[in-house]
């Protein structure tokens, strides 16, 4: 199991929730919020590669969060 933290000054909370569910069916994803982060612990499922798996959920959680700061 893999936590990654992304500081909500930084990040968009519903880029993080978008990110997690496109990749629900590779990985099992739990979520929490503190007054200052976004935590995501993920663990992947089946032969999926967890450290490629935590690399495209976290740039497109990044791109999720630029694509609505420009709406």
């Amino acid at each position: 199991m893999t936590e990654l933290r992304f500081p909500a000054d930084l990040y968009s909370g519903p880029a993080i929730d978008a990110a997690v569910k496109v990749y629900a069916e590779h990985a099992r994803a739990e979520l929490e919020k503190t007054a200052d982060v976004f935590i995501v612990r993920l663990e992947a499922l089946g032969d999926v590669n967890e450290e490629l798996l935590v690399d495209e959920l976290s740039n497109y959680a990044l791109g999720a969060t630029i694509e609505r700061r420009g709406e």
